[in-house]
């Protein structure tokens, strides 16, 4: 039975048939690689989209602030020339109140102050206020 010429070639097909299992294996696997990995690509896009849609968001917000604040500087020195008076400026972004606008009370810009707060300026920060009595010293 040593001579006999179908056990190698039997052993050889079963050989065969194992690698082109393997091989079937390998290439379902690698299609699944290359699905996932579009997919992925598409996710990453989706992604870089939104984050690209913010950052103009971001910084068509940072412009309107920059805007908003060379107005305010330009008014500041023409105050400080002498120049005209001051109006109220608009404050920055949505998230300010109308009462939180500066006022302009006698040329001078007063800010955080509604026309009913604002009055005249003193020019001592701080005034002379009587003693107050303590605390033992208050009629009970």
């Amino acid at each position: 039975m040593a001579d006999d010429p179908s056990l190698p070639l039997a052993r050889l097909a079963d050989q065969l048939h194992g690698l082109s299992s393997l091989a079937e294996t390998l290439t379902i696997r690698l299609l699944e690689l290359e699905e996932r990995l579009q997919a992925q690509q598409e996710r990453m896009e989706s992604i870089l989209e939104a984050a690209q849609s913010s950052d103009l968001v971001q910084e068509e917000t940072l412009n309107l602030r920059l805007e908003e604040t060379e107005q305010r500087l330009a008014q500041l020195e023409s105050l400080l020339q002498g120049g005209a008076t001051l109006r109220a400026v608009p404050s920055f972004g949505s998230r300010a109140r109308h009462d939180n606008q500066p006022f302009v009370a006698d040329g001078v810009t007063v800010a955080g102050f509604g026309p009913e707060e604002s009055g005249e300026l003193e020019l001592d920060p701080f005034p002379e206020e009587g003693e107050q009595p303590f605390m033992d010293e208050r009629v009970a």
